[in-house]
């Protein structure tokens, strides 16, 4: 996409299962190992590296199948494609070679003390059990945090080995212009 503007965007979407579905906390931990600042792999290999300002990602937990997504901000002075390249080899290599124990553990913690800090305010505990119940019950918040807490390595490079794939995936590019 070319229209007026000054930050270059690059991103790649990937159709994944429901989040009632048991592959979804191990994509949620997944996109975290992936973009969390400063140790997630597309944060190293494009922030660190100055390609891009930023990265950012969401696992969507909808009713229906959904999408993982991956976004850069292109840093002034780099090419977008070569973002957009680098941030394909960075999930080829995490669907190849895995995640780590430390990788998955961090993760989990993260997503696990975010719950925790959501759940002890009362507007955000409501928004939470009203977002789960439009999946089809509110009992899936519960769920969804005990299978969080039982992902491992193996989970995570299955999950990215069955749906970080080629021709599972969108990938866009916006280009500002003058």
């Amino acid at each position: 996409l070319r229209r007026v503007g000054d930050v270059a965007v690059v991103g790649a979407m990937f159709h994944i299962p429901s989040g009632a579905h048991p592959d979804y906390a191990a994509l949620d931990v997944l996109e975290s190992i992936l973009t969390a600042p400063p140790a997630g792999r597309l944060y190293k290999s494009l922030v660190e590296s100055k390609k891009a300002a930023r990265v950012s990602g969401a696992a969507f937990s909808w009713h229906d199948p959904g999408v993982i997504r991956f976004m850069a901000e292109v840093s002034k002075g780099n090419d977008s494609q070569i973002v957009l390249e680098t941030m394909l080899d960075t999930l080829d290599e995490t669907s190849k070679k895995g995640v780590t124990e430390e990788e998955v553990e961090r993760a989990r913690q993260r997503l696990l003390k975010q719950r925790e800090l959501a759940a002890a305010d009362t507007s955000e505990i409501a928004v939470e059990l009203s977002e789960w119940a439009a999946q089809g019950d509110w009992r899936l918040y519960f769920l969804y945090r005990d299978r969080v807490e039982k992902v491992t390595p193996e989970d995570v490079h299955r999950v990215a080995k069955d749906y970080l794939k080629r021709n599972n995936r969108t990938i866009g590019m916006y280009v500002p212009t003058k």
